[in-house]
């Protein structure tokens, strides 16, 4: 009996096994955070996903899951979706409260005051009659982002500093000015 005949099978399974480990070390430590992650493909529980519609200047997104919506119109801005409590239009049918929102030099976003502006459906409508595609697409945040502070409204629509995992406005456009859309 030769040497070959007696390890040949052992050879074949030990190549098989390296094979198998630099599959996983790949998996496991390039395509995972590399690729699958950054693209909330796997462990989406820190991802947002974001519907827009551009038309030159506008942008109107729609942040999920939080709900709310964000209208751009070059330096300013409007956030629906809020409840605004002590805050009403004079005619409620054709007019909703939205936080009005203001560029500052420093590319930060305040809150000014709540304006009367079309409602959120009539925008819609204004994006979609103008045949004006929703574009999709998913964020991986970045962990200061989840702990970031900011002006954001509470459910009980008062201004509020601090934030858990929700996002403020100005994280929401940070992203999309970070993809080059704004």
């Amino acid at each position: 009996m030769n040497y070959y005949e007696l390890f040949h099978p052992i050879i074949n399974i030990l190549i098989l096994v390296v094979c198998f480990a630099i599959a996983y070390l790949l998996v496991e430590y390039l395509i995972k955070p590399k690729v699958l992650e950054p693209l909330c493909m796997i462990n989406s529980e820190d991802c947002m996903e974001f519907d827009y519609f551009i038309d030159g200047n506008n942008v109107l997104i729609n942040t999920k899951p939080n709900g709310y919506w964000i209208w751009i119109e070059n330096d300013l801005g409007f956030v629906y979706g809020t409840q605004m409590n002590n805050n009403r239009c004079k005619d409620p049918e054709s007019f909703e409260p939205v936080f009005r929102i203001s560029n500052n030099n420093d590319d930060s976003w305040f809150i000014n005051d709540y304006k009367c502006v079309q409602p959120l459906a009539q925008t819609l409508k204004k994006f979609k009659d103008q045949n004006i595609k929703k574009r999709t697409f998913k964020y991986k945040l970045p962990s200061k982002m989840l702990r970031s502070k900011g002006l954001v409204i509470n459910q009980d629509g008062d201004l509020v500093t601090e934030i858990g995992n929700k996002l403020t406005a100005n994280d929401v456009i940070t992203i999309f000015k970070s993809k080059n859309i704004l």
